[in-house]
């Protein structure tokens, strides 16, 4: 079940984003005060999708506007590895996307590495009909080039 995230649904969230392996240790503390901030705030410009799996957060969703026209930016997507192959990040990102067509938006742009390790995640982009649209080299380090993804809602 996809629904908006909740506040005790933050040990879940930060399960599935400590389990991603996407951040180092110091990202990870960014990560848990992004989640905690939107919690305390509300932020109401960005969304916290879950998908819940036998009463558990499994997958998790993060996306907020760009400063350009009806843009957005997916800033994070995960799925718990043990459940990873099963299309729940399929349907969490299609989740992401219906939800951006009703609000009338027009793009979603998603950032990722260009790292061998994170082909599967560009693969992943690239299956769900996403274009690629930019690699600026050596972005989020030396030798790790930010890849950057894009598809038309509208």
């Amino acid at each position: 079940m996809i629904r908006h995230a909740r506040p005790d649904d933050l040990d879940g969230i930060l399960n599935v984003a400590t389990h991603s392996t996407l951040f180092e240790h110091e990202e990870m503390e960014v990560f848990g005060h992004t989640i905690r901030e939107f919690f305390a705030e509300e932020e109401p410009e960005h969304v916290w999708l879950v998908d819940e799996h036998l009463g558990a957060v499994s997958a998790v969703a993060y996306m907020g506007p760009e400063m350009a026209d009806r843009v957005w930016n997916l800033f994070f997507i995960s799925v718990l590895p043990e459940l990873k192959g099963m299309g729940r990040g399929g349907a969490l990102l299609r989740h992401v996307e219906a939800q951006l067509v009703d609000l009338e938006q027009r793009m979603l742009v998603i950032d990722t590495s260009g790292l061998d390790g994170f082909e599967p995640t560009r693969a992943f982009y690239i299956k769900h009909g996403y274009t690629l649209s930019a690699q600026i080299p050596d972005f989020w380090a030396d030798g790790d080039d930010k890849v950057v993804f894009t598809k038309r809602l509208s």
